[in-house]
């Protein structure tokens, strides 16, 4: 009977293990067929990664790639290579060389977690994972050093206008967060993986807990004065700067050979009060030559050249006759005392006038010229509108620009009124209202497009002047009531966060990001209720007349008022208080059994009351510091007097001691303004001074308040 019972267990026994066995080889089947299913996504990677598919064709792998593991089952990393896979809330790291199963990875492989910002530390050249055309220049030119460029990179980022599509993508975000992680900047990192995660509207686990990485790191009031110093920043390096001009408008001409012109000198003149009205020019920085001669014009570029300096915007406008000779690769101004085209006196060749502006040690020259023949000019065009956002970058190369009317032929001085066809465009173009800085390049593709569709024969043309120290720069016409400082650092309201939700929460609703700034000095009124326990010890003869003691304790409470002044830094806050209150009893109530006892028959009716005084030094740390809402736990200690006019059959008692406390502080925010609700919990720990715990009659000994609690409504407000 024993050995069959026996068998039937080693029986059971081994079907519940196969069981076991059996569920363990399913529940890894499945989970591998559903790994194989997820898409798997390449976060990050240095070194060489390839990825192998079924017939083990090894395929170079790319930074943010997304692909399935039934399609490419393993991975190969070499020697030095870093490598980190995210599938699903998994993040994955490699950094030993080898091929791994990617099933197997993802089954059998914890994610890397808490530590989700390693991987920028892992990213020795950020440049290599970004665009280098985004990161550097269009250009090609990567003069700049490392720092240089990122510190450009971020001051861009901030000042970008809220309204408009960013011009920086995920992995231009984290080539930055990469950077600034590896210089220690935390400030910087945390911002960046802000606007990463919001730009996945909170739904790529990886980003989310990146950020909650790094807001652990630093304040929200650190983020904001890290953002309003640079807004600052740019606002004192990108000026209007000083503006310039000379204009030139002929008329009339002494050689009969040149026919008279209606138009330019009331261009110019319509363009000089456009300019002092508008833009950020001065009536006394505009030369304004009418039916000029050779002298004249010469004359007002040496002139202009002595009040020239690195930081002028130059703008030379010429309106007139032009001449451009047949065979000869040069064309020509001609000033009002000009010989004929035969004689060619008193020309002006077109080198003269690149000499004279390579001369002038201006940041911008724009040259508008308005004449026949006027492309002669022009180097080469080199592109056409440039976007104004990158206002801050361009105008800070220099620049030397030309828009003509014309190319190597003939233009009207007519067509638009009072001005020529051209002249009239521009000032059209120029009186508009716009919210952002108008480039020379924009200007001329729009001046392009509605000269040709006033049906005129000329067309416009834009380019670079003949001058090697164009830096490719941009000459910006930056009206008034821009306010020049708002349009460049119209940044996307600083990051926001309403909703930080904590790590492994898988739902998110980004809301726009508010930095909710705690930093400085509070001060705080309450009031609130005072609660204390009265422990004393009672003694008496009972029916048999025999002496005894009882130890027993009531309640005290009151109302109470709190002031205090509070500073904030960070997490962190530290406060000097005071409380002042009123604590009483009415009687003693005693119980239906125990009204008989001698403590209710000789204290039924009496009454305890006193007054309370403290003052004390606080220290608390703020737990939700990304919310509107502060919840504080901290402690300090209290010097506290209790004053006592009627306490039981005794008079006038007081005692004075030091408390140990611990306080939970719940507030919301308004603004500067604060209201909350505290309480501190105290408990003696050394009595200085007093008669409370000394008294003794007949019948009372021992008192001692041991136990204090106090709640407070509190409103404050930060200066």
């Amino acid at each position: 009977m024993t050995s069959l019972y026996r068998e039937k267990t080693v029986s059971r026994f081994s079907q519940l293990i196969l069981f076991f066995i059996s569920c363990w080889f399913l529940t890894n089947i499945t989970a591998s067929a559903l790994a194989a299913e997820k898409p798997t996504v390449i976060v990050l990677f240095k070194g060489k990664v390839y990825l192998l598919d079924k017939q083990k064709k090894r395929i170079p792998a790319a930074v943010g790639q997304e692909f399935l593991i039934s399609r490419y089952p393993r991975i190969q990393v070499d020697d030095a290579a870093t490598l980190y896979l995210q599938q699903g809330n998994k993040l994955v790291e490699l950094k030993k060389a080898g091929i791994y199963g990617l099933s197997e990875l993802f089954t059998g492989r914890p994610s890397v977690s808490g530590r989700f910002l390693s991987f920028l530390s892992d990213l020795i050249a950020p440049r290599s994972y970004v665009s280098q055309v985004r990161v550097r220049s269009e250009t090609g030119n990567f003069g700049l050093d490392d720092e240089q460029t990122f510190d450009d990179l971020w001051q861009q980022l901030v000042l970008e206008d809220s309204q408009k599509p960013s011009q920086f993508g995920n992995k231009d975000l984290l080539a930055m967060a990469a950077w600034y992680q590896q210089k220690g900047n935390a400030i910087r990192v945390a911002y960046l993986m802000e606007r990463i995660n919001a730009s996945e509207n909170g739904s790529n686990y990886v980003y989310r807990e990146m950020r909650m990485d790094a807001l652990q790191k630093v304040s929200l009031s650190d983020i904001n004065k890290e953002l309003q110093e640079t807004r600052a920043l740019a606002e004192k390096k990108y000026t209007p700067g000083n503006h310039k001009a000379i204009l030139i408008g002929i008329n009339s001409y002494d050689e009969p050979s040149w026919q008279a012109l209606k138009t330019p000198i009331n261009d110019v003149e319509e363009l000089k009060s456009v300019l002092v009205r508008d833009y950020f020019f001065s009536d006394n920085d505009i030369v304004l030559l009418k039916n000029a001669t050779f002298d004249n014009i010469i004359g007002a570029f040496n002139d202009i050249k002595r009040v020239t300096d690195s930081d002028t915007s130059l703008l030379i406008y010429f309106a007139g006759h032009g001449y451009y000779p047949p065979g000869e690769d040069e064309g020509y101004w001609v000033p009002r005392d000009a010989g004929s085209p035969e004689t060619q006196r008193l020309f002006i060749p077109t080198s003269t006038i690149l000499s004279k502006i390579k001369a002038i040690q201006s940041r911008h020259t724009l040259v508008i010229a308005d004449s026949c023949f006027s492309g002669s000019l022009i180097r080469t065009t080199r592109g056409t509108a440039t976007n104004s956002r990158f206002f801050r970058e361009l105008s800070s190369k220099k620049s030397r620009q030309i828009i003509t009317s014309g190319g190597l032929e003939p233009v009207s001085d007519q067509g638009w009124g009072n001005n020529s066809v051209f002249a009239g465009k521009l000032l059209d173009i120029l009186t508009q209202k716009r919210s952002t800085p108008l480039s020379a390049s924009e200007l001329a593709l729009n001046l392009r497009k509605e000269v040709k569709n006033a049906d005129a024969a000329q067309t416009p043309e834009y380019g670079r002047l003949h001058i090697p120290d164009d830096e490719n720069g941009e000459f910006f016409f930056v009206r008034k009531d821009q306010e020049l400082a708002t349009v460049i650092t119209q940044p996307a309201p600083a990051i926001t966060v309403k909703d930080h939700e904590s790590p492994g929460q898988t739902e998110h609703v980004e809301e726009e990001i508010i930095l909710y700034d705690r930093d400085g000095y509070r001060l705080n009124i309450g009031f609130g209720i005072h609660m204390a326990v009265l422990n004393y010890r009672f003694s008496y003869e009972d029916s048999e007349n025999k002496d005894k003691s009882e130890k027993d304790s009531t309640s005290l409470s009151g109302t109470m008022l709190n002031i205090g002044l509070k500073t904030t830094d960070k997490r962190l806050s530290y406060e000097v208080s005071a409380n002042f209150g009123q604590l009483s009893t009415s009687s003693f109530e005693c119980d239906s059994e125990d009204e008989e006892t001698e403590f209710c028959k000789r204290y039924a009716e009496a009454s305890v009351s006193g007054r309370y005084n403290s003052f004390g030094i606080f220290a608390g740390y703020n737990l939700l510091p990304h919310y509107p809402l502060d919840l504080e736990f901290g402690g300090g200690f209290l010097y506290q007097n209790y004053s006592f006019k009627k306490l039981l059959d005794a008079e006038d008692l007081d005692s004075t001691f030091i408390s140990t406390c611990a306080r939970i502080e719940f507030s919301y925010l308004f603004g500067d303004w604060y209201l909350g609700e505290r309480n501190d919990f105290c408990v003696r720990t050394y009595q200085i001074d007093g008669t409370l715990s000394d008294f003794e009659n007949s019948s009372l000994s021992d008192l001692q308040i041991p136990f204090n609690f106090k709640i407070n409504l509190v409103a404050s407000y930060r200066f």
